[in-house]
């Protein structure tokens, strides 16, 4: 993963844009341990495709950091897990 390009020529590339609901293709992913020397808020980058029309976008979620109140760490816990869980995946109980 540690090849993984997430520029891309904004020219070729039809952007998702209208809220709804899609099925999906994870082309890529990236976390924050992946960029050498970067030491501040830690992120999960996946770049996906709408199977139906192509068009792709880049989704972030920040990681819950030392500090924050509990309210807003479960909040992030939750985002992603329930992506993680509609892409398909099993994270048990």
């Amino acid at each position: 993963m540690d090849d993984l390009d997430f520029t891309q020529d904004e020219q070729t590339t039809q952007y998702i844009k209208r809220k709804g609901v899609y099925l999906i293709k994870v082309l890529e992913f990236e976390n924050s341990k992946h960029k050498e020397g970067y030491n501040k808020t830690h992120f999960i980058k996946f770049k996906v495709e709408d199977e139906v029309t192509g068009n792709k976008t880049n989704l972030l979620f920040w990681m819950p950091k030392q500090g924050e109140s509990p309210e807003r760490t479960a909040l992030k816990k939750k985002l992603i897990k329930e992506f993680l869980e509609n892409l398909g995946c099993n994270l048990g109980q």
